[in-house]
């Protein structure tokens, strides 16, 4: 495409559009230090840069999760609880999902904590680094 001028470019009408130059923080971070910037613009750029990136991952996260409930079909209920209602165990519930969320790069695991009662957290992940966990709120009686 020709530039005319400081960057502007001819559109198809034959006006002219500036061209916008749009700078991450890791552009901005090389920048600074091509130009011996001091430590502490640095660090302000190093945690820019951070903050961006933990940015990018949430919505890849969002984007992730979103795809996948599209995708995710109700689970049947193949178990009987002791009150006599039927729910879907986890052995069934894995096998519909674990598919459909990994190929949205999405994983889970179990961190588990014991004091007077038994909890167990699930932390859902993504591969561009954003995670969120929840912990039911009725944990498990752990009898000593």
């Amino acid at each position: 495409m020709k530039t005319i001028e400081n960057g502007a470019t001819p559109n198809g009408n034959g006006h002219v559009a500036q061209a916008i130059a749009i700078l991450t923080p890791m552009d901005m971070l090389n920048r600074a230090v091509e130009n011996n910037a001091s430590m502490e613009v640095l660090e302000r750029l190093m945690a820019l840069q951070e903050r961006y990136e933990a940015n990018q991952a949430r919505k890849a996260f969002d984007r992730a999760i979103a795809q996948a409930k599209a995708e995710i079909t109700p689970v049947v209920r193949n178990a009987v609880g002791h009150n006599a209602k039927r729910y879907a165990d986890f052995a069934a519930i894995a096998r519909a999902v674990d598919p459909i969320i990994t190929k949205f790069g999405l994983s889970y695991r179990f961190r588990t904590a014991q004091n007077e009662r038994i909890s167990v957290t699930c932390v859902l992940s993504h591969e561009a680094g954003h995670s969120e966990e929840t912990t039911p709120i009725r944990s498990i009686r752990h009898e000593r």
